[in-house]
C-alpha cells in the first residue's frame, strides 16, 4: 500500500511539473526515462486515471497495453515509449507475474 501511494504520488508531483513533450520532439534519439514519463503523464491522464501497472499480471497488462494503443490513436512510436516506461517501472518493482 505504501509503495502504491508513493508511486501515486510520485505520478502527481510529475504531472504539475511535465512539460508538454511528445516522442515526435525527440527526433531519431531513444527518449530518456524523464521524457518518457512525462509523455506517459501527458498521454494518458488526459482520458483517465493513473493505474499503478504493478496490480496487473503480464498478459492482462499486455492486454490493456494493446487496447489502448489503438483507442489513444497511439503511434508505433509512442507506444513504444510509453510501453518501454512502464514495463521498467514493473520490472523495477519485481510484482511482475
Amino acid at each position: 500500500m505504501y509503495r502504491r501511494l508513493k508511486l501515486l504520488t510520485s505520478y502527481l508531483l510529475l504531472s504539475c511539473a511535465a512539460v508538454a513533450f511528445g516522442p515526435a520532439a525527440y527526433g531519431t534519439e531513444v527518449p530518456s526515462t524523464d521524457q518518457a514519463r512525462t509523455f506517459y503523464l501527458r498521454k494518458c491522464s488526459k482520458c483517465h486515471r493513473l493505474y499503478d501497472p504493478m496490480e496487473y499480471d503480464d498478459e492482462n497488462w499486455t492486454g490493456w497495453m494493446q487496447k489502448m494503443k489503438k483507442k489513444a490513436k497511439l503511434t508505433d512510436e509512442d507506444f513504444k515509449t510509453i510501453s518501454g516506461y512502464l514495463e521498467s517501472l514493473r520490472k523495477n518493482s519485481d510484482h511482475s507475474r
